[in-house]
């Protein structure tokens, strides 16, 4: 069973437990760490902080910056956020802005 599937059946039984508040909350828990456990490619984006403009990746579950891409290049890059916990897959990824 992948990752996905479970989420998905997890979704489903949240639904059919919906009368018992303590289940709900804990399948929305349960559902939102198995989500960042999924690998998301990074959002490209330009910051203009100070006026100057610099590439970023940006995490996209909660839009924090991961890295300044041009001064990390080739470098080991994150594996995940360090704010929201998400799965960071930079495989093919390219700053495309």
């Amino acid at each position: 069973m992948t990752r996905e599937e479970a989420i998905k059946g997890l979704k489903v039984l949240r639904n059919d437990f919906s009368g018992y508040k303590p289940n709900e909350e804990m399948f929305d828990m349960a559902i939102s760490d198995m989500e960042c456990a999924v690998p998301k490619k990074p959002i490209a984006t330009l910051d203009y902080t100070w006026g100057i403009h610099k590439k970023e990746a940006v995490c996209p579950k909660c839009d924090a910056f991961l890295n300044h891409i041009e001064f990390i290049g080739d470098q080991v890059k994150p594996t995940y956020c360090e704010f929201c916990g998400q799965a960071i897959n930079w495989e093919g990824w390219k700053w495309d802005k």
